[in-house]
């Protein structure tokens, strides 16, 4: 990306690519679009813990695959433009200091005249990666077991009116190896200038139409009074899971 400008599609896409760097199981400790001085091109910064564990060449092998497949979404993107460096890195530990500072949900511009005592012109500065969503952290409070799952999708295969039967609903069958009646859908994350969108869950191991009885000190299996109906109905997920993305 050959352009002093950082523009709000190449933000977003950037984002997606530490998406499927998560998703893919790598600990990415933070991120930012950098623009040196004495470069003519804006260059992501990616913090991975790889590259002090391993090596940055072997950090970067293993990076590749999921690059291959992000740059199919994004083409104008270079390897070249990719910096791998370790949580030690000085650049990393003042992008980490910037996020522990303003820990907003959005990418944090910064015009600070140098980072890790390399010169810039300007960073973008994203959220910490991994960072719990607000939703996911007030349902947390309340179910401290529950883990979320979130897969990836096209944004053009995003129908919303479909979804809405699948919304607050239980898995009818084992999925991923859950069993049935632990993992709600919660709805879809999207945002229009980005081309992939994200389908939420909440998985609860004691599941989800059951309550703690404090007499038996066990999760119990409750239902409605009135209808003998379970808290949440159950819905066949096959058709959400076959629209998802490979990792």
């Amino acid at each position: 990306m050959d352009q002093a400008v950082l523009v709000e599609q190449e933000i977003d896409e950037g984002q997606e690519f530490i998406d499927l760097l998560l998703e893919a199981g790598f600990d990415v400790s933070a991120a930012a679009w950098v623009k040196p001085t004495e470069e003519d091109r804006w260059l992501l910064y990616l913090v991975v813990k790889e590259v002090d564990e391993r090596g940055h060449s072997a950090a970067f092998r293993a990076i590749h695959p999921v690059f291959v497949k992000f740059k199919l979404r994004a083409p104008w993107v270079s390897l070249l433009e990719l910096k791998l460096v370790g949580p030690t890195d000085p650049v990393a530990a003042d992008i980490m200091e910037i996020n522990r500072k303003y820990p907003g949900r959005g990418p944090t511009r910064t015009r600070r005249p140098q980072l890790g005592g390399m010169s810039v012109d300007e960073a973008y500065v994203y959220p910490t990666p991994g960072r719990i969503a607000p939703w996911f952290e007030k349902l947390k409070r309340a179910y401290p077991s529950a883990e979320a799952i979130a897969f990836s999708i096209p944004y053009a295969d995003l129908d919303f009116p479909a979804l809405g039967p699948f919304m607050g609903r239980v898995n009818a069958a084992e999925i991923l190896g859950k069993p049935p009646g632990t993992v709600m859908f919660v709805g879809p994350e999207a945002k229009g200038s980005r081309p992939v969108a994200k389908l939420n869950f909440v998985y609860r191991p004691e599941g989800w139409n059951t309550m703690f009885d404090p007499q038996t000190q066990r999760w119990e299996e409750v239902r409605l009074a009135n209808s003998s109906q379970p808290l949440y109905q159950p819905a066949d997920f096959d058709s959400l899971l076959a629209a998802r993305l490979e990792r």
